[in-house]
């Protein structure tokens, strides 16, 4: 079990009782501190009958470590709703030489 307040259990609170996008955010944030999705979905299965249990697996689900921002979590939950899920996160584009990178 985690200590509260550490990313693990912040994600799996934020999934479970908030909006899935927040829910995908805070997921993204605790694997990207290294919190593996194997001690995620373990925590879900040692709360099964918890409120919000299953917007908290469709969370860890679509939870990604390459997350920039938690605004890029929330679009990439919107583009998920809408059947666009993107395949990649980022992509760079280099323009006159000088190198940009985008979201999606």
């Amino acid at each position: 079990m985690w200590r509260s307040g550490d990313a693990g259990h912040t994600g799996f609170d934020q999934a479970r009782c908030g909006d899935l996008g927040f829910g995908v955010a805070g997921a993204d944030r605790a694997l990207s501190k290294g919190v593996t999705r194997e001690a995620l979905l373990a925590q879900l299965a040692a709360a099964p009958r918890r409120f919000g249990i299953a917007r908290a697996r469709t969370a860890v689900e679509l939870a990604d470590p390459r997350s920039d921002s938690a605004g890029e979590s929330l679009s990439r939950v919107e583009l998920w709703r809408l059947g666009l899920a993107p395949d990649e996160l980022q992509f760079e584009v280099v323009v006159g030489g000088v190198t940009y990178r985008s979201d999606f």
